[in-house]
């Protein structure tokens, strides 16, 4: 089996896992909303749920935290050591906590892209979608050769 058939299968698997809890996530929030008007009548939801709302946030959330999945795959394979991987992960999601409320750095930072979806501005989006998505590619592609 070539190296890189063995890598590109061991990135699958963290793509699907971010995938289905992103999609566990969005459509837990409709799905709670439907148990909460079931249990408080008073409450009044909008009458059609946004289920292809809920399906597009979850497609770009995903798309959005491709780069960082990327990198993170190559770091954990790269260092045998579990503390290793998990110590860069948190180092680097610390990191974009504090980079998020930056101009200059957060639209750059892997970490603060997915939270570039929240502006609600279609640039700044889909810069963090271009720039996830290829950087993902290019990170995938280097960490897989």
């Amino acid at each position: 089996m070539p190296r890189w058939a063995l890598y590109l299968v061991k990135l699958a698997i963290p793509c699907g896992m971010v995938f289905a809890s992103s999609a566990i996530l969005n459509f837990g929030v409709l799905l709670s909303g439907v148990v909460l008007t079931s249990l408080k009548p008073e409450l009044r939801f909008p009458a059609p749920l946004p289920w292809a709302q809920a399906w597009d946030y979850t497609f770009l959330s995903f798309a959005a935290a491709l780069l960082t999945i990327a990198i993170q795959q190559w770091v954990s394979l790269r260092f045998a050591p579990f503390a290793a991987s998990a110590g860069f992960g948190i180092c680097c999601t610390v990191a974009g906590s504090i980079l998020v409320n930056s101009q200059n750095y957060g639209p750059w930072w892997p970490w603060c892209l997915p939270v570039q979806l929240l502006a609600g501005k279609p640039e700044a989006i889909a810069h963090a979608l271009w720039y996830s998505v290829l950087g993902g590619a290019a990170a995938a592609v280097l960490g897989g050769v």
